[in-house]
């Protein structure tokens, strides 16, 4: 079954009629679900809670280890994934916590790393997840459902119009390739205006399989990414790289529309769409305006 649906997918509908498609199928859900409608409305919360202000979005990439995190104290901070191996989280802790992985990236190995996060990052606001994945974390207790808000993501960024609507964390908002993607997402509801991006290497094709490319922290045992990965040829390592920078060439569009500046300080970083600066300078003009 599995197998026609690929085959309608990929090679009889076209990409936007398959869109649709799925518009219709997730709306049709959604309407008969007073549950998840309920879980989306409490986002609304968040909307432009932080206008105006300066966001850092920490990645995972080694490059953060040559970055003195302890200077973003007290500044809105996004962290992700793994980032619970960080000795800085003894110094402070992050305003949100994400993770864009949909549910069918979650095996025992993955949800025994993820049972980690909770113990060691505390988010001022929130854990925000997929809405796919909210039945099997709340099964296996792995978040506080006090603190944790869903987000319903389904559909290509591709694909979507972004020309004429803006980004409603309580409805449909697109999938991710890429958790910093979602992270930009949040940082823009929450209404901040500057965004800046820190360890986002993105060297994936500077290896020969993109579950070898390194982390600031030791590479855990066998994931669910080296699973699906361990067939790719490097061709499959291309394509999906070069998806993740459609997406954020989008994304950027959107954001410069908007009025919104997003800047990457990541020293090295293959990551080309967005213009560049230097952490240490950014950190040291918010010091001079305070003196």
């Amino acid at each position: 079954m599995t197998k026609k649906i690929h085959v309608l997918k990929d090679w009889i509908i076209p990409p936007k009629i398959w869109c649709l498609i799925l518009d219709f199928y997730y709306d049709y859900k959604f309407r008969f679900s007073y549950e998840n409608n309920r879980t989306l409305l409490l986002n609304a919360n968040f909307k432009d809670k932080y206008k105006g202000k300066r966001c850092f979005i920490l990645g995972n990439g080694p490059s953060i280890n040559g970055v003195d995190l302890s200077k973003l104290e007290n500044e809105i901070t996004i962290v992700m994934n793994y980032f619970h191996h960080n000795p800085v989280l003894e110094k402070w802790q992050p305003t949100i916590y994400c993770a864009g992985d949909p549910v069918s990236s979650y095996n025992n190995r993955e949800l025994e790393l993820m049972r980690e996060v909770p113990q060691k990052i505390f988010p001022k606001e929130a854990y925000f997840l997929p809405l796919s994945v909210k039945n099997l974390f709340e099964k296996n207790h792995i978040f506080p459902s006090e603190k944790t808000r869903y987000l319903d993501m389904h559909g290509h960024v591709l694909h979507w119009n972004l020309k004429n609507s803006d980004f409603n964390l309580t409805k449909k908002i697109p999938a991710v390739q890429n958790t910093i993607v979602m992270a930009i997402i949040l940082a823009m509801y929450f209404g901040c205006e500057k965004i800046y991006l820190i360890g986002a290497d993105h060297n994936w094709l500077a290896y020969p399989k993109i579950s070898l490319t390194p982390h600031f922290y030791q590479n855990p045992e066998k994931t669910f990414e080296e699973d699906i990965t361990s067939y790719w040829k490097y061709k499959h390592n291309i394509e999906a790289v070069l998806t993740m920078f459609k997406q954020y060439e989008k994304i950027h569009k959107y954001a410069q529309k908007r009025n919104i500046e997003i800047i990457n300080l990541t020293e090295g970083s293959f990551l080309d769409e967005f213009p560049r600066a230097k952490y240490e300078d950014i950190i040291l003009k918010k010091i001079i305006k305070n003196f």
